[in-house]
């Protein structure tokens, strides 16, 4: 497996949520590589421009040949299965495949509608608004869940 990484921005503050995403991550990484960086929020109190500084950051940590995927409710959304098969072909045709899950206000709309990075998609977890410490630990559980799939394992009940 190329690598699978993951960027969020800043520290878990709830110690349940912070032990599952650990609990997960070491799941995800039975598969093969994988890393969690975090990155430091703005500290900006105007959720505009908030929003944008942590984009901005975000963009300049991807190369031309990874994947960025930014969790956003506008993002596409897939059934398990299908999850699985998109990520086994995004695996195949990039280097690196990135999950980014934004701080508390989530990234700059427009940015994620433009054409820079190249490499980026958005995915929706849910139609419904959760935290996004919560959105970190569905997103790995849900990577987990995408692996075990692609390799027949019997963790994903249809």
């Amino acid at each position: 497996m190329k690598s699978i990484d993951f960027y969020f921005f800043g520290k878990v503050k709830n110690k349940a949520f912070a032990e599952l995403e650990k609990e997960y991550h070491k799941k995800v990484t039975h598969f093969g590589s994988s890393q969690i960086k975090i990155l430091k929020d703005s500290a900006e109190s105007d959720r505009k421009i908030k929003q944008s500084k942590d984009t901005e950051l975000l963009f300049e940590q991807i190369h031309s040949q990874d994947l960025l995927v930014v969790l956003d409710e506008r993002g596409k959304d897939y059934d398990s299965v299908g999850f699985s098969e998109q990520l086994t072909n995004w695996q195949e045709s990039y280097q690196r495949v990135i999950f980014s899950v934004g701080g508390a206000f989530g990234f700059d709309q427009q940015a994620l509608t433009q054409k820079k990075p190249q490499n980026k998609k958005v995915l929706r977890l849910s139609g419904m608004t959760m935290p996004h410490e919560l959105a970190r630990v569905v997103l790995l559980e849900q990577i987990y869940r995408a692996l075990s799939i692609a390799k027949g394992q019997k963790y994903h009940h249809e």
